[in-house]
């Protein structure tokens, strides 16, 4: 029985005892049951000091902040100041000097040789090499992240074996290093796929639907390269994390090549292909035939512009007669 217990215990047996009145009497043992009178009332039994039922309750007590404690019980401490698991924005916040990104902001960790609190893992900080130096960190920090190369898909600048992966004209994506599905959270699938440099390795790997933009992500800015393809060729762009999600491919849409110095297709070359075509040059003498030509972003035509027929041994009219109306000298 805790001391509060004890002191509400003893409060009730006063209470009773007091309750009895200046000339009340108690005969015989005070476990047993014996009369009691109380000026004109007579109460047969007394009910023993450890039969009284004492309620567990637990008043509250108000402090600073406006946070109710309860007397009774241990308050349940999270991380001090320093230590793993604290918030932190840099790493002189961290007893560990390594203040990183995790799912509830930036907090501090601590160097590990095998466990780690927080259902963390114990991984080889890269960019203390060669120092070999571990640390706990939180794994899949960066699956489904836009990326462009496999560097990027590296948590707290740590290797955990996550590689940025292709998934066509959408763009390229972190996946996360995996044994079978069950290391892959829902929705994404475990299998050996190639990276955007050709390595093999197990991925978890997205299925049908899009990548999400974590907030850490758009703090990085995170982008990808991606395409816009049609039957008239394939345009390069960019998406890009940002706090309303990943953005629409900013790339042009292809077109068929025109002469207007762009290069409408995305294959590299300009105004290709944007001439070759038939053209005339019409008044009231005729009409010439001849081809476009795209030269410095002007189209021009060929033809000669139709003439009245004279004796000069040429079709000025553009009519398939040389000279016609003349006699023939």
């Amino acid at each position: 029985m805790t001391i509060r217990r004890r002191f509400i215990a003893l409060a009730l047996v006063a209470f009773v005892l007091g309750c009895s009145g200046a000339g009340d009497t108690i005969e015989g043992d005070t476990g047993g049951s014996e009369e009691v009178v109380a000026g004109d009332t007579a109460i047969d039994t007394v009910v023993p000091v450890q039969d009284i039922v004492v309620f567990d309750f637990q008043p509250e007590l108000q402090v600073d902040g406006g946070l109710d404690l309860a007397t009774d019980t241990d308050m349940q401490v999270g991380p001090g100041p320093g230590e793993a698991g604290y918030p932190c924005q840099e790493g002189s916040d961290c007893y560990s000097d390594f203040c990183i990104q995790t799912p509830k902001g930036k907090q501090c960790t601590m160097d590990c040789v095998e466990e780690c609190p927080f259902d963390w893992v114990c991984v080889q900080h890269e960019p203390s090499l060669p120092d070999e130096l571990f640390i706990c960190a939180p794994i899949r920090m960066n699956l489904c992240k836009p990326c462009q190369k496999n560097s990027d898909c590296l948590t707290n600048g740590l290797q955990t074996g996550d590689a940025c992966l292709p998934y066509g004209a959408a763009g390229d994506f972190c996946g996360a290093s995996c044994m079978g599905d069950d290391d892959c959270p829902d929705g994404y699938d475990c299998k050996l796929v190639l990276d955007i440099w050709g390595y093999e390795s197990n991925q978890c790997v997205l299925g049908p639907g899009e990548c999400d933009c974590q907030p850490w992500f758009v703090d990085e800015q995170a982008s990808t390269e991606c395409d816009v393809v049609n039957d008239f060729g394939a345009c390069q762009g960019q998406r890009t994390c940002t706090i309303d999600g990943l953005t629409l491919c900013d790339a042009p849409v292809p077109a068929a090549e025109s002469c207007n110095l762009l290069d409408d297709d995305c294959d590299g070359e300009v105004d290709e292909q944007a001439g070759g075509t038939t053209c005339f040059e019409e008044n009231e003498w005729g009409a010439c035939k001849g081809t476009y030509s795209c030269d410095a972003g002007d189209l021009n035509c060929s033809a000669d512009e139709p003439e009245a027929e004279t004796c000069d041994g040429k079709d000025n009219d553009c009519d398939g007669t040389v000279d016609e109306g003349f006699p023939d000298s």
